[in-house]
């Protein structure tokens, strides 16, 4: 006795979900290369863009805390005073 089962044979054509289910799949990997390429390129431009860059020695260490604020490039919060908190103000 064989492991392989025979195949059911094919008894028409296709019903009207099964093209539309290929073509959901094809759509969706269209989608998911463009929104790859898109990631991609904004990397790209962030990298060419960063502060490091035109640095001579972008590998070396920052050497105050303010450059190292200014190197990584995250925006901060605005952090409201302890009176603020107090009165129920969130940070932004």
């Amino acid at each position: 006795m064989t492991s392989i089962t025979p195949c059911t044979p094919h008894t028409g054509p296709p019903g009207p979900s099964a093209g539309r289910n290929w073509l959901a799949r094809a759509a969706t990997a269209v989608l998911d290369a463009l929104r790859e390429m898109d990631y991609a390129q904004r990397r790209v431009i962030a990298n060419r863009m960063s502060y490091d860059g035109m640095l001579p020695h972008p590998g070396q260490a920052p050497d105050t805390y303010q450059e190292f604020l200014l190197r990584n490039g995250v925006v901060h919060p605005h952090e409201p005073t302890a009176r603020q908190r107090a009165a129920g103000r969130q940070v932004k």
